[in-house]
């Protein structure tokens, strides 16, 4: 596994990829890669270029092979730690936030969107990349307490109306405590 990431890790390891794929070798270490998934790896070498980060060979190894189901099987077989897993299954796994950076980030953490956002590619990385840049989620400024302030009765409704003002909340750019309140009782 440290071999393998290494070799992601190159400035450039395409050429490597396709000798790799050329001798099995690449077969042996990664049979879920194929032809395209070295050439997401170059498209994610142009997404780190254009968000000026450092090469990085878990995600490169995500880029390879493109499936999350796939990406976890490799790991576990390649016995990647439990931290790099858990990496693995935040960028690769289900959508949350949609295609809002700060959105995601909140969901998945700001190393989880980042991710994303370099896996996705696209002309804008630089762009949604630089949102997450000296930036960390907030809290959501409410809570259970002002729920039952409002007579709502303890119980899964509290969860619930918690859940959407949430969803609201982070769809509105994460407001203020007195505009969430709002949301709250708009709620």
């Amino acid at each position: 596994a440290d071999e393998f990431l290494r070799i992601l890790a190159l400035p450039d390891p395409v050429a490597v990829l396709h000798l790799m794929a050329d001798t099995q070798i690449l077969a042996e270490i990664a049979p879920e890669a194929d032809a395209s998934g070295i050439a997401r790896v170059q498209k994610l070498l142009t997404s780190e270029a254009a968000g000026g980060l450092a090469a990085d060979g878990l995600l490169r190894s995500m880029a390879l092979i493109g499936d999350a189901a796939a990406a976890d099987r490799l790991a576990a077989r390649l016995k990647f730690s439990g931290a790099m897993r858990k990496r693995i299954a935040r960028a690769m796994g289900s959508d949350h936030g949609g295609a809002a950076p700060r959105a995601m980030a909140h969901y998945l953490g700001v190393v989880g969107a980042r991710d994303r956002i370099l896996l996705r590619g696209g002309d804008d990385v630089g762009t949604k990349l630089s949102a997450l840049t000296h930036w960390q989620p907030p809290k959501l400024p409410v809570g259970g307490r002002d729920i039952l302030a409002r007579g709502i009765v303890a119980g899964p409704d509290v969860a619930r109306i918690l859940a959407q003002v949430e969803m609201r909340w982070v769809a509105a750019g994460f407001p203020d405590r007195a505009a969430t309140l709002q949301l709250l009782d708009e709620i």
